[in-house]
């Protein structure tokens, strides 16, 4: 979406009631305080919105206490993304703290802010104690490999679409990893509207090399990303 500054307030406010909204990307428009505001209440009162992209919107870092407060009661949205916004350090403290309290969040991204050591521990221990997915890096400080755009949106786009129909199945099948061929099949039993070249596609390029899937890793996100720590 492209929207001016002066309707994101009313755009924010449509947001908090509409039932039908799964998906929003408001990526490199700028919000004002104002606007920014009225998405951190829509946060709060949307029970629907599983997917927020405020990427690069100037999303100010002083509302991050009320941002966490949102979230805490937030059961729905599984994937927030602020990176390239001008927040603080001592903001971003504040907003994990939040997290770390409470969240349903699957995955956030904070890429371009500069991390330092002591928030790149915290960030670990969100990911290891609430199973969140932190993309984050290339600024400078803490950092570590994030996926291209393309190879991120087409996971969570996958992982909105399967998540609730596939994992009761994955489960039931036990352990950590199915057979690909098993997987396909539970994508077919699931009803999940995508090809079986779709599939390959997305396991091609997560460079799956086995003939098993780590759908645990897979519906999670963290397929998406290089664990592997470093420091400029």
């Amino acid at each position: 979406a492209v929207v001016s500054t002066q309707s994101t307030g009313s755009l924010g406010k449509m947001v908090s009631v509409n039932s039908g909204l799964l998906h929003l990307n408001l990526r490199a428009n700028g919000l004002d305080l104002s606007g920014s505001n009225s998405f951190v209440k829509a946060i709060k009162q949307n029970g629907h919105l599983l997917n927020l992209d405020l990427t690069n919107t100037r999303f100010p870092g002083k509302l991050c206490k009320e941002l966490a407060k949102s979230l805490s009661t937030n059961e729905t949205l599984k994937i927030l993304r602020l990176g390239r916004n001008p927040m603080k350090e001592e903001e971003l403290e504040v907003l994990i703290s939040g997290l770390m309290a409470h969240t349903s969040l699957q995955i956030i991204g904070l890429e371009d802010i500069s991390v330092s050591k002591a928030l790149y521990a915290r960030l670990q221990s969100l990911e290891e104690e609430k199973e969140v997915v932190v993309h984050y890096g290339h600024s400078g400080g803490y950092q570590r490999e994030t996926p291209m755009t393309s190879q991120s949106l087409q996971l969570e786009e996958f992982m909105i679409t399967a998540l609730s129909k596939l994992v009761p199945l994955l489960v039931a099948k036990g352990g950590d990893t199915v057979p690909l061929g098993q997987f396909k099949e539970i994508l077919m039993e699931a009803d999940i509207p995508v090809s079986e070249v779709d599939v390959q596609k997305l396991l091609d390029r997560f460079k799956f090399t086995s003939d098993s899937v780590p759908w645990r890793d897979l519906l999670s996100g963290r397929v998406a990303i290089n664990l592997k720590r470093y420091k400029k």
